[in-house]
């Protein structure tokens, strides 16, 4: 009664008005709005980039002024460490050795262990002494003026104590060519009676020493300038860089001079920032040595260079770009999508009026949701269903075309799966017409992914007198003139076709009766639910009335609602010899997933599923597939018991791919022992052809509200015992209870 069709291809427009149209007042509009978009965008990403730099530059130039801080913190405390090692140096047991004798020799050792420390400390650029009259006696090297010593620690104006260290200015002296800055540290020498007996003098670099503090602060590559309270500067990178530098910071120029403004900046205040034209300045004052008599103030100047600050931005400043540019890209898109929702809304309204133009046409037309009910039909409609409109508005498609519940639902699983379903229903019996159907998605149902129902569209027209014709013809194939007594019923009996044959053994012209059941006599009649039974699992059926073989089968696979019933006199053995041929199995189909049991077993009829049974059947013989490399040889014997199975199995059995080496069959309808005759009849002609070596089966039956992972579990004990059991390979488990459950659907 159903036929599934092919999907039928998609069609164009049927003219251009259906579609979108740009006027020349949209385009002008959507061109002034990305313009403005993109205007703003730009606004934007300079503001957010400008902001951006002026805040990374002060972050840089606040932890340039902690570095800085640091810096002058660790400078004197350098000094001052310097002048305890001066005054290590002057109680040295070499010196003191050598005032007493003043001897060559003890020169000598004087000297070469000065000569050591200058070499082995790189801050350290020589060591002298100098007599009390001022005279030099010992020195490591002839760099530096000792008249520069002050004449009143010579003369004794300034109290020296055995202890205390004088630190002088920071001067300068040509050493291998460079003018180097350096400060000299004086400690006096006495004797026991407190007598003078020389000064030693050490003399330090201060730009090694800034060069042995800078690594130690992470700050070995900033920019680096050390200033006196004149603006001479006496420390600087003193080395050509490839980018030009803020400032000039060459050892001995002036800052005054090269740069006045900052240079005022500095001198009003301690520390602070100045944010030059190229670069941002941050200087610090500290005071180089510890002593309260006199003061030794410099500053210390860091720079930052703009394009540095730039640089560093860089990669934020790209990320911002990209940003800007997918967030343009994206404003464009939503600006173009907003004009098009626009005009498809408008191109929208139209194909509604056309729509029901085309709706309100000669065939039957339904509009029905998903879960099939209908609401709205067209006036043809409502004509070929005999039905008005208001009331077909309140059905549903399955009342409409009286179809079974089972095939209502098997047709939209169709549906769903293709998207597609056409096929012919007769409601003739109902005092209808016979229908050739199309269903379709309703246009635009397939984009509504998130609404709570979708709709389908429902095309029908009459084709009764096809029918007519088809039946004909089809009853005409069906019933050939040949010698043998053919007939066409229903599964009540009622004759629908006969050929000549038939009605001269039966002498059906002289009968008024036209019932199979009747006339083959009563014992035809009391076994007639068995015979119905037997169709539907077997697909025939073969008894003996008197003297003649009756045949009953099905008259097609497809059509289980006619049977074709065939007499052969009882000498005649040719249906008996027939039936050894090898057929064509009833079923081809083997389910291969969960999924698809489990939706065949929950689509079965109550009554069947309640009554039917399951068989796991293993067919691995034991020590036979031991090892991986046999599972070729497993797949292969399982393709032939399942070959086999397939002959072999009545058409309402289903067999199912549980594991490899496993299979499944559900026996819908069938208890526990005749699921078990029917195993150990299945056994034995495996073993006729040799594949029925370690064979168990397992045999579980159907519990009331049982699903089908506990039906499948109660069917694995069953086989586990088939296989502990040395004697037997079929045993059954939970099978006691299955009368209880006939009992109560009996009561119910």
């Amino acid at each position: 009664m159903l036929k599934h069709g092919s999907i039928p291809q998609l069609k164009s427009l049927l003219f251009a008005a259906q579609s979108i149209h740009w006027s020349y007042q949209r385009k002008l509009a959507l061109a002034s709005q990305i313009l403005m978009l993109l205007v703003g965008i730009l606004l934007l990403v300079s503001i957010v980039i400008s902001v951006g730099e002026k805040r990374l530059q002060s972050d840089w130039a606040t932890q340039r002024y902690s570095e800085l801080q640091t810096l002058g913190t660790l400078l004197s405390d350098k000094v001052a460490f310097q002048e305890f090692r001066t005054r290590t140096f002057s109680q040295s047991e070499l010196l003191a050795h050598y005032l007493e004798k003043s001897d060559s020799t003890s020169q000598q050792k004087l000297l070469e262990n000065w000569q050591n420390l200058t070499g082995n400390i790189p801050e350290l650029l020589d060591i002298a002494l100098i007599a009390p009259s001022g005279k030099l006696l010992l020195s490591t090297s002839n760099n530096f003026p000792f008249e520069l010593v002050p004449q009143n620690i010579l003369n004794g104006q300034r109290s020296l104590g055995g202890s205390d260290i004088y630190t002088s200015s920071i001067y300068f002296a040509p050493i291998d060519g460079v003018l180097e800055p350096y400060f000299y540290q004086v400690a006096w020498l006495e004797n026991t009676d407190m007598n003078n007996r020389g000064f030693l003098i050490t003399y330090s670099s201060v730009n090694r020493v800034l060069q042995s503090i800078r690594p130690d602060l992470g700050m070995k590559q900033a920019p680096l300038i050390m200033l006196d309270t004149l603006g001479t500067v006496y420390a600087g990178s003193g080395k050509p860089s490839l980018i030009k530098k803020a400032v000039d910071d060459d050892v001995g120029s002036s800052l005054s001079q090269n740069y006045p403004m900052l240079w005022r900046e500095i001198t009003l205040s301690k520390f602070g920032q100045f944010h030059g034209k190229d670069a941002t300045y941050v200087y610090l004052k500290f005071d180089l040595t510890a002593d309260d008599q006199v003061q030794r103030n410099y500053f210390l100047v860091s720079y930052l260079q703009d394009k540095d600050i730039e640089a560093k931005f860089a990669h934020w400043k790209n990320l911002l770009i990209f940003a800007a540019v997918c967030i343009s890209l994206m404003g464009m898109v939503l600006i173009l999508l907003s004009h098009l929702f626009r005009l498809e809304r408008r191109a929208k309204l139209y194909n509604i009026e056309l729509v029901e133009s085309l709706f309100n046409g000669k065939q039957g037309n339904l509009i029905a949701t998903d879960s099939g009910r209908v609401i709205s039909a067209n006036s043809m409609a409502a004509t070929t269903l005999s039905i008005s409109k208001e009331e077909l508005s309140e059905r549903s498609l399955q009342r409409i075309f009286h179809l079974e519940f089972d095939d209502y639902v098997k047709i939209m699983e169709q549906f769903n799966e293709h998207k597609y379903w056409t096929g012919e229903i007769d409601l003739r019996p109902y005092g209808g017409n016979a229908l050739n159907i199309q269903i379709v998605p309703a246009p635009d149902s397939h984009r509504r992914e998130h609404s709570e129902c979708h709709y389908v569209l429902v095309t029908f027209y009459d084709i009764s007198e096809l029918s007519v014709v088809k039946e004909q013809n089809y009853s005409l194939m069906q019933l050939s003139n040949s010698a043998v007594a053919v007939a066409l019923t229903d599964t009540k009996g009622a004759l629908i076709q006969v050929n000549q044959q038939f009605t001269e053994r039966l002498k059906l012209e002289s009968s008024s009766d036209n019932n199979l059941k009747t006339m083959l006599g009563s014992d035809v009649e009391g076994l007639w639910l068995n015979i119905q039974q037997q169709l539907s699992l077997k697909g025939q059926w073969q008894g003996r009335v008197d003297d003649v073989d009756v045949h009953l089968s099905q008259a097609g696979e497809t059509d289980s609602d006619r049977w074709i019933c065939t007499l052969l006199p009882s000498a005649d053995k040719g249906f008996q010899n027939s039936g050894r041929t090898k057929q064509i199995p009833h079923r081809s189909a083997i389910l291969v997933s969960f999924a698809d049991v489990n939706r065949y077993f929950t689509q079965l009829d109550a009554t069947k599923r309640l009554h039917s049974s399951m068989m796991l059947i293993d067919i691995t013989p034991t020590g036979v597939f031991s090892h991986m490399s046999d599972i070729d040889k497993l797949e292969k014997r399982q393709q032939d018991v399942e070959m086999h199975l397939l002959l072999e199995l009545p058409k309402a059995y289903q067999l199912a791919q549980w594991q490899i080496g496993r299979l499944m069959i559900i026996l819908p309808n069938t208890s526990a022992d005749e699921a078990h005759q029917f195993a150990v009849s299945l056994v034995n002609k495996l073993n006729d052809i040799g594949l029925a070596e370690g064979i168990c089966v397992g045999i579980a039956a159907y519990h009331k509200n049982q699903s089908l992972e506990q039906f499948l579990e109660n069917s694995e004990v069953a086989l586990k015992r088939a296989k502990q059991n040395g004697e037997h390979n079929i045993c059954q488990a939970f099978t006691r209870y299955q009368m209880h459950d006939e009992l109560d659907v009996e009561i119910n």
